[in-house]
């Protein structure tokens, strides 16, 4: 990946910054009187800064918060406090006009290539959709000729953009994502995963893709991904997440070259080596447990009920981030902001080994006090939340019963016809292949009356929907365009006789 030059004097303000960023979901009980009992704090104080031309990989374990971070910066969630700042100018302050001027100068590569597409569309619509809505052309051959130039520049032939998306393959799709996203022609895009959904080859593709849309068109990127060797690739500076803050950030090559917060450290362990003589011999660095809930994280770090570091203070002061001397800011009590980072007498990984050794040596011998740490005092609380029963008799027994409500409404629904619809209430139960002609008329529609007409318990079907293109109005459709098909099975002979038509309305 092209790697940007540092900024000028060190004084450049960057295109994107957040500070002490807060994105709060509240958690409401009650049916008709809702109350809040509490707050899951997906986003939880970020501070992060991108230089023009400059990638930031954001890194974590899933719900870390990583997109919903992604999502605030767009306005696509609402931050409950702080500030984010585009090109100098408050974006959580915009409104109206002014929000969408800015949409247009950022755009959002989504990560699942299969949803984020609007199937009722073709590409060609999709890709041109963010020039109609910011009124980028007036004309509408303007916008066609943009929309084959985005399709080149992607690498998907021109004749592509009448087909509609169930027509590619997720590689292709997530290509008219990227497409659309150039559209209006932002200056930093925000990928939210866009190859974790992909094969291997496919994201090379697209990686390479990124690297080269990043060189022609002086693009900032903010990468957010859970692969490590991905990010490792793309980034100039990495920030690593974990339970809604940033614990470390820097540049990029620092930090997966030494790596001083112990979740960073762990994260970086766990990357397979393709030398399997190096994996043999390399230190692996296991975290115990499960990342806690963002609805009761806890006191002091985010991290003490895994870090094997973990002292007094870590339960009870929150680590606010400290610049360390070769610019990276880590938010941790233990690690010193006066290491060498290129010959430290003794680096965290050591540190980390040789606690994981004493406390696992001290815990066998059944001796010794142990610090605060995961498997330390806190061990005494898990063991005795773990004894408590998880469920109760009384428990089971409201599960049970409504288990056993649940069962008998289904089997009313479907006993008077008010199940799902497509099993009794839209098409026949049951065709026999010599009366499909009586279900459609004589311009080819199926018949509204062609409702249930026999009811033999065997028959099983499927429903498939087409839609399309009304050649005498651009843009509209007519009526999907339905086929039943209907598989008969007795003993070993199987039928398929099937019913093809058009619902007139």
């Amino acid at each position: 990946m092209h790697r940007a030059a540092p900024p000028d004097g060190g004084g450049a303000t960057p295109i994107l910054e957040t500070r002490d960023l807060k994105v709060y979901f509240p958690v409401k009980r009650g049916l008709i009187i809702q109350r809040t009992v509490g707050v899951v704090k997906a986003v939880d104080g970020v501070d992060i800064q991108i230089q023009a031309g400059e990638t930031l990989g954001l890194v974590g374990e899933s719900g870390s918060g990583k997109t919903t971070l992604g999502r605030a910066i767009l306005r696509l969630s609402d931050a409950s406090g702080g500030s984010v700042r585009y090109e100098g100018e408050d974006v959580l302050a915009l409104r109206g006009r002014d929000l969408r001027l800015l949409r247009s100068k950022i755009g959002m590569v989504f990560q699942d290539p299969y949803g984020s597409l609007n199937p009722r569309m073709t590409v060609g619509n999709i890709v041109a959709e963010p020039m109609l809505v910011h009124k980028i052309f007036d004309d509408r051959s303007k916008i066609k000729d943009r929309v084959m130039e985005l399709f080149d520049t992607v690498g998907l032939s021109r004749s592509m953009a009448t087909r509609y998306p169930h027509e590619f393959s997720g590689g292709q799709r997530q290509r008219i994502g990227i497409a659309r996203a150039l559209a209006s022609g932002p200056k930093l895009l925000i990928c939210d995963e866009p190859v974790s959904a992909l094969d291997v080859s496919i994201q090379a593709q697209i990686i390479s893709l990124f690297d080269r849309l990043k060189v022609e068109q002086n693009l900032t990127y903010l990468f957010i991904a859970h692969d490590l060797s991905v990010v490792r690739h793309v980034s100039d500076t990495v920030a690593v997440m974990y339970l809604g803050k940033v614990v470390e950030q820097g540049d990029a090559d620092a930090i997966y070259r030494d790596p001083q917060h112990p979740y960073t450290q762990a994260l970086l362990s766990a990357v397979p080596i393709p030398d399997p003589v190096v994996e043999r011999k390399r230190a692996r660095i296991v975290l115990r447990g499960d990342m806690p809930s963002p609805l009761n994280p806890p006191t002091g770090c985010v991290f003490n009920t895994r870090c094997p570091l973990a002292e007094e203070r870590c339960f009870v002061e929150t680590p606010l981030p400290r610049t360390f001397p070769d610019g990276r800011r880590i938010a941790c009590h233990v690690v010193s902001p006066q290491f060498d980072s290129v010959a430290s007498a003794e680096s965290t990984a050591q540190l980390m080994a040789r606690s994981l050794e004493s406390s696992e040596e001290r815990v066998a011998a059944g001796g010794g006090p142990l610090k605060k740490a995961a498997f330390g005092q806190l061990s005494a609380d898990s063991s005795a939340r773990q004894a408590r029963p998880m469920i109760t008799g009384r428990r089971l027994a409201m599960i049970v019963g409504a288990v056993f409500l649940g069962v008998l409404l289904s089997m009313f629904l479907f006993e008077f016809g008010l199940g799902a619809p497509g099993e009794r209430s839209i098409v026949p139960a049951a065709v026999i292949e010599s009366r499909i002609d009586e279900f459609i008329d004589g311009q080819g529609c199926v018949r509204e009356d062609a409702v249930v007409q026999l009811d033999i318990s065997n028959v099983e079907y499927a429903r498939v929907v087409y839609l399309r293109d009304n050649p005498s109005r651009p843009g509209s459709y007519l009526p999907p365009r339905i086929e039943y098909r209907y598989y008969y099975a007795e003993g070993t002979i199987e039928a398929i006789p099937e019913i093809t038509g058009d619902f007139c309305y």
